[in-house]
């Protein structure tokens, strides 16, 4: 009996020191935002003639939580989840339940971070891997206007000195996937998602921090590769998906005029007249276009 006992505890004992040398610690943080705001003229430019369509008083919140699973200071995993913005007494918007009206139950579980953070051993290279916040530095203001957003991608950094740092970054920002926000070419064809013509669109940039006693700069330089497809119709040319029609129109009105004034002396092509009722200008392959 002696002997089983000891076996259990030795056992137990094993147990434990395996439980204990893979134990990972998880944390937990996040907020809460409520937003309650009293404006007039919020909304005084719409199709209604003689009022406003806006609010005076709205409220809302938001609410951000992040799991931290930290397996050691070399090691660690993390996921983001973002619920709402929920602004109160809205039941749906874009054809999703907000949550916000009476009886609640939103669908509104978004995913906002998941990465890993890992040390490359024997060096001082930290690395982070997955969906997360990138963001390029700007001191001036808050918000960089070439990249500050969440994104799925790689950032790389390791300290030169106490002075000295670099970062690699790259982000893949699209692939065979539109913008949420555009949903349709500016000629009016509605994006396919599950069309390959979309394409990749990739972005890398390398920083350079340097930091002294009152003194800190950043000098950066990043570039975007971008496939011969990106969101645009195989069977149209560039101009057809990506330039608005103003500008079109603009280019095609500044090429015949400047085919008018073109002297027949020094023209080998004739500019075609607009015809009443057409199209109203020529097409732009007969003559010379500026570039904008």
């Amino acid at each position: 009996m002696k002997k089983l006992s000891s076996l259990i505890l030795a056992a137990a004992l094993t147990l434990g020191g395996v439980s204990t040398a893979s134990a990972i610690d998880f944390k937990i943080r996040g907020y809460w935002s409520f937003s309650y705001e009293v404006a007039t003229n919020s909304a005084f430019v719409n199709s209604r003639a003689g009022g406003s369509t806006g609010d005076d008083f709205s409220a809302g919140e938001r609410l951000r939580l992040y799991l931290e699973a930290k397996a050691s200071k070399s090691l660690s995993g993390t996921v983001g989840i973002e619920i709402g913005d929920i602004y109160y007494g809205q039941a749906e918007k874009n054809n999703r339940a907000m949550g916000g009206a009476l009886g609640a139950d939103g669908t509104l579980i978004k995913l906002k971070r998941a990465f890993l953070d890992w040390q490359v051993p024997s060096s001082d290279i930290k690395v982070r891997m997955g969906i997360q916040g990138m963001k390029l530095p700007l001191f001036a203001s808050s918000g960089n206007f070439v990249l500050d957003d969440d994104a799925a991608g790689i950032v790389a950094s390791s300290r030169v000195n106490e002075n000295f740092s670099v970062t690699a970054m790259w982000a893949r920002l699209l692939n065979d996937s539109p913008l949420e926000t555009t949903p349709s070419y500016y000629n009016g064809t509605a994006y396919d998602p599950d069309h390959p013509d979309n394409d990749a669109l990739d972005f890398f940039a390398l920083l350079f921090p340097v930091r002294f006693d009152g003194f800190n700069v950043t000098p950066w330089v990043g570039f975007a590769a971008m496939g011969d497809g990106i969101g645009r119709n195989p069977n149209k040319d560039y101009s057809e998906n990506f330039i608005k029609p103003h500008v079109k129109n603009f280019r095609k009105a500044w090429a015949f005029t400047q085919a008018r004034a073109r002297p027949p002396c020094c023209s080998n092509t004739a500019a075609a007249k607009p015809t009443p009722g057409g199209a109203g200008f020529p097409q732009t392959s007969t003559v010379s276009t500026p570039s904008y």
